[in-house]
């Protein structure tokens, strides 16, 4: 049978041969006639000009083959889009949590690209959801959250779907990195299954929210779903594998309870300082020391300066450096400083809240400074930005002791514990009040001891 198909293919190309030749023949005798060239001379010319031609196209290739090719713009579109719904993108922001804070220059008017971005026809995903990451470093994620918000309104008005649930995604992302679990939890993109079936974000969103609240049971269910689903990304794109950065679920449990804890942290970290429990310890500890050397006011002015300077100010930090400079004999430098970066920050709408926190710093700072009257002018006293802050009443309870107004001292140490009291359950790990400091009475002696000390010192 073999020997029978290998004879019919011999023969068939023989049989090509002979009616090329043929040809070639014919056409050969066609140029002697009309041009007086023998055929012999016009199919040698013939065929060299045929395996020219090959020569040449077979070079033409070769160097074609060496050059890098590119990829088609639809392949590389595609796997951008896979990147994204695959969950890479958020899986790399869950691993490298941390990743903006060492780039300062990279937080700088995060809160204006992202209005740019949202206010464009066609949404920029990948960048918008990289500027969210960067607003949540740069401390404005109650900004990004308004301003997504508003963008969500405003697309379901213009009824485009698709913004609303690309942009409500990003509001998910943004309130799980805030700590707002179950807020994320509410959103609807999160419960939608017939709007893009195909979005691994949904159940890994799921899973760190029920990780973050340590149902890790619920929280394996949706890890499942969510590898099962990038799978089928994965398989769609032709790609065997989107780089992910944490490879199973015993990695990604890891990252998740490290996010919770920095998350808590950062939390407790604030907390201490809007429930007043660093201007109350302060107080407590107060001592007059005497001035520092000039090594040591050259030293402290710098690192106010470089604090100041910051992106995100570090007011736990700040509290620290301003009680220091007032004890080594340094207040009005640090009146100074504080008031230019205050009228420097309140120049920039998106950051007057950097302006009422160092508004804060400054009248704790005329406290100790002996200066009651000047402190109580400053707007952050009159307007608190925050409902749950402590110290807006807690320091003009210290201020009118200082000025010996008693019965309103007292009226606003009583609003403090209230506010105080309000404020704590928001937040595991804080104690009651301040030793030493845990009724009026006690308040009252303390703030008689520091008056005094003023006035020792400045008679």
């Amino acid at each position: 049978m073999e020997h029978l198909i290998m004879e019919k293919v011999v023969n068939k190309l023989n049989g090509y041969e002979r009616r090329m030749y043929e040809k070639m023949g014919k056409f050969g005798a066609y140029l002697s006639a009309k041009y007086g060239i023998s055929p012999s001379t016009a199919i040698s010319v013939i065929l060299g000009c045929v395996c020219l031609y090959m020569f040449v196209t077979r070079r033409w290739r070769k160097k074609q083959d060496q050059k890098p090719k590119s990829r088609p713009k639809i392949l590389e579109r595609s796997k951008s889009i896979a990147r994204l719904y695959g969950g890479d993108l958020a899986l790399r922001r869950l691993d490298d949590y941390n990743a903006a804070v060492a780039i300062p220059y990279t937080l700088e008017r995060s809160d204006l690209v992202l209005k740019g971005l949202l206010e464009e026809e066609h949404l920029d995903l990948k960048k918008l959801q990289s500027v969210t990451a960067r607003l949540e470093m740069a401390g404005k994620e109650e900004e990004g959250v308004r301003l997504l918000k508003e963008a969500k309104t405003k697309n379901a008005q213009m009824e485009k779907s698709h913004h609303v649930y690309e942009i409500d995604m990003l509001l998910a992302e943004l309130l799980i990195y805030m700590g707002k679990h179950d807020e994320a939890k509410g959103c609807e993109c999160l419960k939608q299954q017939k709007m893009m079936a195909l979005d691994a974000r949904r159940p890994l969103y799921k899973a760190i929210i029920y990780g973050m609240r340590e149902e890790w049971g619920k929280a394996h269910s949706f890890w499942n779903k969510f590898v099962n689903l990038r799978e089928e990304i994965m398989t769609m794109v032709g790609q065997e594998e989107l780089s992910p950065e944490i490879k199973d679920f015993e990695n990604f449990t890891e990252r998740v309870k490290h996010l919770h804890k920095e998350i808590v942290d950062k939390r407790r970290s604030l907390a201490r300082v809007y429930t007043g429990d660093v201007a109350l310890k302060r107080l407590k500890d107060f001592n007059n020391n005497n001035k520092a050397s000039t090594d040591t006011t050259q030293r402290l002015n710098l690192v106010l300066k470089d604090l100041l300077g910051e992106q995100r100010l570090d007011l736990n930090r700040l509290q620290s450096v301003i009680a220091r400079m007032d004890m080594a004999g340094m207040g009005d430098e640090g009146v100074k400083l504080l008031s230019e970066a205050a009228k420097m920050r309140k120049a920039e709408a998106s950051k007057s809240p950097d302006s009422y926190e160092i508004q804060m710093l400054l009248v704790e700072m005329l406290i100790y400074k002996g200066r009651p009257d000047e402190a109580l002018q400053f707007e952050c006293l009159k307007s608190p930005q925050k409902p749950l802050d402590a110290r807006p009443p807690l320091f003009k309870a210290i201020l009118y002791g200082m000025r010996n107004e008693w019965e309103k001292a007292e009226r606003f140490w009583n609003e403090f514990v209230n506010v105080r009291s309000k404020s704590m359950p928001n937040v595991r790990g804080l104690e009651g009040l301040v030793d030493e400091i845990t009724n009026f009475q006690m308040f009252k002696e303390k703030v008689n001891h520091l008056r005094n000390e003023i006035t020792k010192k400045n008679p």
